[in-house]
């Protein structure tokens, strides 16, 4: 088994950059006080790492309630079909 295909890793890589870039980009609409761009930019990455933890955190329980099964839900077939609402479409389960 490789490390690197497990779903727990790709979530918590996408999630930390997601992040991280959402940590960066708000972070000017706070006072900071005198912290400077290298203090910033640690705080950022404390926060980014809290993120994926509750992403993980979430995961996990997901993946436990899923009727005994390690990772069922990630394996289902979906189809997102439906009208078209601004832009988006409903999920619908399909009946296959």
């Amino acid at each position: 088994m490789k490390f690197d295909k497990e779903p727990e890793v790709h979530i918590a890589t996408f999630g930390f950059f997601t992040s991280f870039i959402w940590e960066m980009l708000q972070m000017p609409f706070f006072d900071v006080g005198s912290a400077d761009y290298w203090e910033r930019t640690l705080g950022c990455t404390r926060a980014t790492f809290g993120d994926v933890g509750i992403l993980l955190l979430a995961y996990a329980l997901e993946a436990r309630q899923s009727a005994g099964h390690r990772k069922p839900w990630l394996r289902r077939k979906r189809c997102f079909q439906g009208t078209p609402v601004h832009g988006m479409s409903s999920p619908t389960r399909d009946a296959g």
